[in-house]
């Protein structure tokens, strides 16, 4: 049967994905919650665990409603996933965003995208969450969530009110960070979670979560690579967003 699309879904109580297609739904199973996937080459699809993720799974789609196993690997050394990965355009590399178990400290980890191989580990802030390849594999771009608490802890930050979050422009190669785009000083409640990248490979939109919703504050932005940070109007009907965007998405247009 030829599936069109694959979620991270949780069906009769089970944890795990689902591949959709005209005609039905077919789950499959994971150890626990998905948050994002990630195409690789070769057309498999990686699950990355929410965080603070144990897991992440790589799920032929061809296979998957057939019962197949999906392969699974664990983060680097002393960490949890974060929630997200990125390919990189020549399909050689993926990398993860993952945050140490004990500190929240953040790392991204460079993998071989066939088997997911750890090739290289460099830092990045504290909870990076979401991340992306622009300027054709030039840069790697990392929303930085800058909450301070232990993965396994799913209580209030250890640095209320002192969020430290940013976006990172990262050299790919060397793991260097190129640029850091702080917000100002009075957004500091806002986290940085979700992106997407327009079509000409050099704009990205990205989403924030306000951990303090005493008053309303913008949540969408625009960041130009190379360039600065555009935050966005609220719509009128901002409350219904509830201090949060969930996700991002930038039409073909890219407008």
């Amino acid at each position: 049967m030829l599936f069109r699309s694959m979620s991270a879904a949780r069906i009769g109580g089970v944890d795990g994905g689902a591949l959709v297609s005209r005609q039905t739904v077919a789950p499959f199973s994971l150890p626990a919650r998905a948050h994002a996937l990630a195409r690789l080459p070769d057309g498999r699809v990686l699950l990355i665990g929410r965080r603070p993720g144990t897991f992440a799974a790589i799920v032929d789609p061809a296979l998957a409603d057939e019962g197949e196993t999906p392969r699974i690997f664990g983060p680097s050394a002393g960490r949890r996933f974060a929630g997200h990965a990125a390919v990189s355009p020549d399909g050689r590399t993926l990398v993860t965003s993952e945050i140490d178990a004990e500190t929240g400290e953040g790392a991204v980890v460079f993998r071989a995208a066939k088997s997911g191989a750890i090739q290289a580990v460099y830092p990045a802030g504290i909870e990076p969450h979401d991340l992306l390849f622009a300027r054709g594999g030039a840069r790697l771009i990392v929303a930085v969530g800058g909450i301070a608490h232990a993965a396994d802890v799913k209580g209030p930050a250890m640095n209320a009110g002192k969020i430290e979050s940013f976006i990172a422009e990262i050299d790919p190669h060397s793991g260097a960070m190129l640029e850091r785009h702080a917000l100002p000083a009075d957004l500091k409640s806002l986290s940085l979670r979700h992106m997407a990248l327009a079509p000409d490979g050099e704009t990205v939109a990205f989403g924030m979560q306000d951990q303090d919703r005493s008053q309303p504050r913008p949540l969408m932005g625009v960041l130009l690579i190379g360039g600065g940070l555009e935050l966005l109007p609220l719509p009128e009907e901002d409350g219904a967003l509830r201090s949060y965007i969930g996700s991002v998405v930038i039409d073909a247009s890219g407008r």
